[in-house]
């Protein structure tokens, strides 16, 4: 029961009772009223015989807002208790739902990657007349095109998933080896070169002087295929695409993807590595994604200590160049070797 609900009769004899039983302690033992009265007679001159009533009356204030702050204060606690018992629940409630997304989406991954592999399979065996030519050249045409939604659709229920880890994770957890950086890059490379744009097949130039470092092999392949991925996208169908592993001036390493397309305003750069956030290249066109990649890209950057920069401006290309730390390069970078598919 809060004061409110409290009948005020009730508060007002809780008081009166309390001044009685303090006057009682202070008055039955000591006897000084009768003292006081012999003071005040001796000095009657001084006109004392009001100032006990006064001090009575200056004890019940006292005593009386003493009770109102007491009750005040058992207000709060009670509202307190009543909001830690909501925040215990609301908190509860959280984790249940968290636990149904995380269970969500892991079946999800599997019930939809399962299907998506097959079509990618069938689609690329179409595609490549594996058992004998189609016939028709737009059948071929349509084989591509299949292949490449599905390719899209894996990339964004694999970015659903990193999304959902990082978010419950708190932060991206990493297991770190040793990683042939320029191997990886070929890898990720592969992994694009089925996607096609209106002027034919992606191309991808690779400059890259060999080194080890020490990555997790998944974050490293993630963070290269969503950038390839996102050129892919937004380039344009002229531009060139290259990817460049250079040494660091502090012995570091220095990995940059980049494509010569239309690039975007440097006022929309600063916003891009936020999640679920888009270039607007064109507002009439629109582009595949969710708007995670670069989300990612830099979660992953951060998560391993790497610097990441971000450089563009309109009909200028896109650029993101991440620099790996010395102490995360085992073996310095060697001959540079320049590949393009």
């Amino acid at each position: 029961m809060t004061r409110k609900t409290i009948p005020y009769w009730i508060r007002l004899t809780a008081g009166g009772l309390i001044v009685a039983v303090l006057t009682q302690v202070l008055f039955s033992d000591l006897d000084l009223i009768e003292r006081w009265h012999a003071f005040a007679v001796d000095h009657e001159d001084w006109e004392l015989d009001e100032l006990p009533l006064i001090f009575l009356t200056l004890l019940i204030y006292v005593v009386v807002n003493l009770a109102r702050h007491l009750g005040r204060a058992a207000d709060l606690n009670a509202d307190l208790h009543q909001e830690v018992c909501n925040r215990e629940v609301a908190e509860a409630e959280l984790k249940e739902a968290i636990s149904a997304r995380d269970a969500f989406f892991a079946a999800m991954s599997h019930d939809l990657r399962t299907p998506i592999n097959g079509i990618k399979g069938f689609a690329e065996i179409m595609r490549n007349e594996t058992f004998g030519p189609i016939g028709n050249e737009k059948y071929r045409e349509y084989a591509i095109d299949i292949h490449r939604a599905a390719s899209l659709l894996d990339g964004t229920v694999g970015q659903v998933l990193d999304v959902s880890r990082m978010y419950r994770e708190g932060e991206l957890k990493v297991a770190v080896e040793e990683i042939d950086l320029c191997s990886e890059i070929r890898i990720c490379r592969d992994m694009v070169a089925g996607w096609t744009r209106a002027d034919g097949p992606v191309s991808v130039k690779l400059e890259c002087r060999s080194a080890i470092i020490l990555f997790d092999q998944a974050l490293i392949r993630r963070y290269i295929v969503n950038l390839l991925t996102n050129a892919l996208k937004y380039a344009g169908p002229d531009a060139e695409i290259s990817v460049r592993v250079v040494p660091d001036a502090d012995g570091g390493i220095r990995l940059t993807v980049k494509d010569t397309g239309v690039g975007v305003d440097s006022a929309q750069v600063g916003r891009l590595t936020k999640a679920f956030s888009r270039a607007c290249t064109n507002k009439h066109e629109y582009i595949e994604g969710a708007g995670l990649g670069l989300w990612i890209v830099k979660k992953i950057a951060d998560a391993h200590g790497c610097g990441l920069e971000i450089d563009s401006a309109v009909g200028e290309g896109f650029s993101v160049a991440m620099t790996v730390p010395a102490d995360r390069v085992l073996r310095p970078s060697g001959d540079c070797l320049t590949e393009a598919a």
